[in-house]
């Protein structure tokens, strides 16, 4: 069963570090779903539309959004989404995926520290319960 991912900010973490890699060696959200084979990248959300273009040239993507609110108008849906935009932005990106496009997992870039309960805090915020069916990583391996 082919799974469906989407990756929202399209930086270094989200596929830039894979590149150029010609290794074998996987250092980023995109290329790790690609050497799985298990996984196709439906949708990337990035605000620049240059940088949109080339990630999706590079990762095959048939869809880009310039924010995430175009892409759950489009119906958008993921069965991962994996959150490589900088830090400041995931708290209001977990809300808006607190909704009806809440993911099964949800994979975040950042170890730090708020990555240890923000997410089911602002979830169970959100939505007044914690959501049995969604598993949180951090890029350091931990869940929340």
């Amino acid at each position: 069963m082919m799974l469906t991912a989407a990756i929202i900010g399209t930086g270094r973490i989200a596929g830039g570090y894979d590149e150029d890699r010609t290794d074998g060696r996987v250092f980023s959200h995109a290329g790790a779903y690609r050497a799985h084979g298990g996984f196709e990248i439906v949708a990337c959300v990035e605000p620049d539309r240059e940088r949109r273009a080339a990630f999706m040239k590079r990762w095959e993507i048939a869809a880009g959004y310039d924010d995430i609110d175009a892409w759950i108008a489009d119906g958008g849906s993921a069965d991962v989404v994996s959150l490589c935009s900088p830090d400041e932005t995931h708290e209001a990106l977990l809300l808006k995926l607190a909704g009806d496009q809440l993911p099964r997992y949800l994979g975040r870039k950042s170890p730090s520290p708020p990555c240890q309960k923000t997410p089911w805090t602002l979830l169970r915020r959100s939505t007044m319960q914690e959501p049995s069916s969604l598993s949180i990583t951090c890029a350091d391996g931990t869940r929340p």
